[in-house]
């Protein structure tokens, strides 16, 4: 009866995970791109509807209002911002203009971001909010020349405009000009030395994947998007001389619509030079950190691989430094998530992140404000990370500014702009498919500043704890617990009563525990391929042989009985392989701090424990000798005695 009963419930709860299983896929179908949502790990949103990604529980606000419109999309739910992000909902899925019906292809189908979680990739604030338009201020066009959009799903389209406006001018603001909506979905726009190369390849549209050497990015608008301002009194330099700009329009046609003549682009508004205020007006620039391209070298295959690229401000800053009011994140088609940090005077303890995006689109790239203005100054070291997700790649990637390369860009727009450019590919540069800067907080989702480092001194930057107590855990119990529990069978096995062996109980069982413990703190978070590293396989292996060596100590034959020799044997093997192999892996651990973290003190560290194995391994030995010879003397002294009483 009871398996009868068992059995059935089993049956009941498989019915219910299968219903709420097809109701989330008939959600899906009833928003556009319902099953295109991901969440900031870049992973597949089950219920775009639920607190939870997988589905079911909680609904997030997204969710209620899809409720209230009866699980339907209706015009009002997709022109409501659900999430508050400054996106509507129908931007959100790819139908700005609430035209969608279901079973119909949405508008767009790339660049599609959650609609009930407020978007870290996009920024609704704006300084256009209280831009003032600075007497004398004109405008020009950069537009596409009548294109002739291809019927297919993607298209990248480069073209030059050489009609800069004479001399020295700033522009202020930027807006888009989108003539065909259907298809348009990002624009780039970039500053170019005006070279045969660059002439060569985008004096007509080019679909080529290559940039012609020319990366110094003015702009970047995506569906949605609204004009761009600059601060008061700051405007972005441009010089006719010797520069022309290429303007870069991402079409997404996913319906293959035909017959469609394409002039969009951007209007930049300027003023000359000659009309502003130069003791109040501030010039503004660029400043960009990346990978050197010969640095870039991801392999197939991997779920998570991720770079780190760190370079300095020179001296050559203005007074009071520079002051960073929008961002931008640069990779290519398989870069998953992109962030900055800073470390202001390489005070590690100091660092805080200057931007991020969780999860990076290659089509919905964007310049951002920032409401906060970020003031940086000579000596501040700044980072860029990039993660890469490289499985549907069959060969290597390497960096490049084809489209099929890979970047690692974080650019910064800032003023007062310095006397040189702030603009460096840098070689020092670190790469692991683990993560260099962990995340375990749901609500912050690039590298976390709100978890401080755990207790390693200034050398650490901010870090989870998670990390810090794995670390620590593993050496407790493999550099002191697990060693110091083989000491009491070694010296005291021989002698009456069983306090060695409570002391050898305890000590190994406490090293046991703190293992798991640090081993289930890392393993419940998505590390994508950890376990392909070489300190991943070898703790989980250690994990393994630690878990069927526990399993043997329960099993433990009574003395005398015939499997007692062999157990004995086992358990003293195993033992012999977990403690040098656990050692080995704390000190690639110690490597993978150096990746993590700022420069530390990895090296004397590795000194420190091999040392302690060492004189434990010497302690070992002199110990066992010293045992043998205590049981020796033992031994002979009750072989002795009795031949004197018998005499």
């Amino acid at each position: 009866m009871r398996l009868e009963t068992a059995a059935a419930a089993l049956a009941a709860l498989a019915a219910t995970l299968t219903a709420t299983t097809s109701a989330h896929k008939t959600y899906q179908q009833s928003i556009p791109n319902g099953d295109k949502v991901v969440d900031d790990n870049g992973d597949s949103v089950g219920g775009v509807g639920h607190a939870r990604t997988s589905g079911g529980g909680a609904r997030n606000q997204f969710g209620l209002d899809f409720a209230d419109a009866g699980h339907e999309w209706t015009v009002a739910l997709c022109n409501k911002d659900s999430d508050g992000d400054g996106l509507s909902n129908g931007v959100e899925l790819g139908d700005p203009d609430c035209e969608w019906k279901e079973g119909d292809t949405p508008r767009f189908d790339a660049g599609i971001s959650h609609p009930g979680v407020a978007s870290t990739t996009r920024s609704s604030f704006s300084y256009c909010d209280n831009y003032t338009e600075i007497a004398g201020t004109e405008s020009f066009n950069v537009t596409m020349p009548g294109y002739t959009v291809p019927a297919k799903d993607t298209t990248y389209a480069k073209y030059l405009f050489d009609s800069i406006p004479s001399g020295t001018s700033y522009v202020t603001r930027i807006a888009p000009i989108v003539e065909q909506e259907q298809v348009v979905h990002h624009m780039l726009l970039y500053e170019c030395d005006d070279s045969t190369e660059v002439r060569d390849a985008f004096e007509t549209p080019s679909e080529a994947g290559t940039m012609a050497g020319c990366r110094d990015l003015v702009y970047a608008w995506a569906v949605g998007g609204e004009a761009f301002c600059l601060p008061e009194n700051v405007g972005f330099k441009l010089s006719s001389a010797g520069r022309v700009l290429v303007i870069e329009v991402h079409y997404d046609n996913p319906t293959g619509l035909t017959g469609l003549s394409d002039s969009s682009g951007l209007q930049l508004f300027y003023v000359d030079e000659s009309e502003v205020d130069t003791e109040t007006f501030q010039p503004a620039a660029w400043a960009w950190i990346g990978a050197a391209f010969s640095e870039i070298s991801i392999p197939a295959g991997k779920s998570y691989y991720e770079l780190s690229a760190t370079g300095v401000l020179p001296d050559v800053l203005p007074d009071g430094g520079i002051n960073i009011f929008a961002v931008f994140e640069h990779g290519h088609k398989i870069a998953t998530k992109i962030w900055t940090t800073v470390t202001p005077g390489n005070k590690a303890s100091e660092s805080f992140l200057a931007s991020c995006n969780p999860n990076y689109d290659f089509d919905l790239q964007e310049a951002k404000s920032i409401e906060d203005q970020i003031n940086l100054n000579a000596g501040d070291r700044m980072t860029v990370h990039c993660v890469y997700n490289s499985t549907s790649r069959t060969s290597t990637t390497e960096g490049g500014d084809a489209t099929e390369d890979e970047m690692c860009i974080g650019l910064f727009m800032y003023y007062p702009a310095a006397n040189t450019e702030l603009r460096a590919l840098v070689h020092d540069v670190k790469s692991s498919t683990a993560p260099l800067y962990l995340q375990y907080d749901a609500t912050v989702s690039c590298g976390s500043t709100a978890d401080t480092a755990y207790g390693f001194g200034s050398w650490m930057i901010s870090a989870p704890k998670q990390l810090g107590i794995h670390g620590i855990l593993m050496v407790l119990a493999w550099i002191f617990l697990i060693p110091g529990g083989t000491v009491p069978p070694l010296l005291f096995k021989h002698k009456e009563g069983n306090k060695w062996f409570l002391a050898h109980k305890s000590m190994m069982g406490l090293g046991i525990v703190f293992t798991l413990v640090a081993f289930f703190l890392i393993v419940p978070y998505k590390w994508g391929d950890n376990f392909g590293t070489t300190h991943g396989k070898i703790g989980l292996t250690i994990v393994i042989l630690v878990l069927v060596h526990t399993a043997l100590a329960t099993l433990r034959p009574a003395k005398g009985e015939r499997r007692r020799g062999s157990w004995e044997w086992v358990h003293h093997i195993l033992g012999r392989v977990l403690v040098p192999l656990a050692l080995f892996n704390v000190i690639l651990g110690l490597d993978q701090l150096e990746i993590y973290f700022a420069p530390g003190p990895s090296g004397p560290l590795k000194i420190l424990f091999i040392v302690i194995f060492c004189l434990g391994v010497i302690g070992t030995v002199f110990a066992f000798f010293w045992r043998r010879s205590a049981t020796e003397g033992k031994d002979h002294k009750s072989t002795v005695e009795p031949s004197r009483s018998s005499t």
